[in-house]
């Protein structure tokens, strides 16, 4: 690879101009794995940043021109994003629901990646929520309410599309408003953890522990 007047004046070496352009292209490709549209466009920003500079170093100005309208595309839909006021509403729903049944047989694969033990023909729940952002439906939780504000639970899933922990932290401060000041949660598979330790739940003997204070 020949070098250009930039690249020669950043030190940069044929090897060292080859690394970027595939650190570029490695963004890229990553942010089409994202589910979460944030991510996505966060990573595809950069990618699509990485990549404009590295045309830019082997003077292909017309890969820089798409890659440089490519930024600017993913910059305005995250400041729409951040614009944008989602509006969350926690649903309590009947244990009995059929909408909750095929909600949960149609995510069964996911679920069973994250709560390996949960069925819900087994389910001793007396408690269900459906969380919504915008009046679409971003997860489930399941339990069973104990003496002193506990609630026991079997099941705290958020759909794939919404794995970014705001489902989450608005679900435990509405949790703390109708009076429930601990969730208790048995230990889950490995996949789980991450999200219960940035939740702000403690391990303790063997079961992860949350306690709720209102917002």
């Amino acid at each position: 690879m020949a070098l250009t007047a930039l690249s020669a004046a950043l030190g940069l070496s044929p090897l060292a101009v080859e690394l970027i352009g595939y650190a570029g292209s490695v963004l890229v490709l990553l942010s089409l794995t994202m589910t979460s549209a944030k991510k996505l466009r966060w990573l595809s920003l950069c990618g699509s940043t990485v990549f404009a500079f590295y045309s830019l170093l082997i003077a292909s100005y017309p890969t820089m021109a798409v890659n440089c309208a490519i930024v600017a595309i993913n910059a305005w839909f995250l400041v729409s994003m951040g614009r944008h006021k989602e509006r969350f509403e926690l649903l309590p729903v009947s244990l009995s629901s059929r909408y909750l049944r095929r909600f949960t047989d149609f995510y069964a694969e996911d679920i069973q990646k994250y709560f390996p033990r949960f069925s819900m023909q087994d389910s001793r729940a007396d408690t269900a929520f459906f969380v919504c952002r915008d009046m679409v439906n971003a997860g489930l939780l399941l339990g069973k309410s104990e003496n002193g504000g506990v609630l026991r639970l079997e099941l705290d899933y958020v759909t794939p599309r919404f794995r970014d922990f705001r489902a989450g932290a608005y679900l435990h401060g509405q949790l703390a408003r109708l009076g429930y000041r601990r969730l208790v949660l048995p230990d889950v598979g490995q996949a789980h953890r991450r999200y219960l330790k940035k939740a702000g739940f403690v391990f303790r003997q063997g079961e992860y522990v949350l306690e709720l204070r209102p917002n």
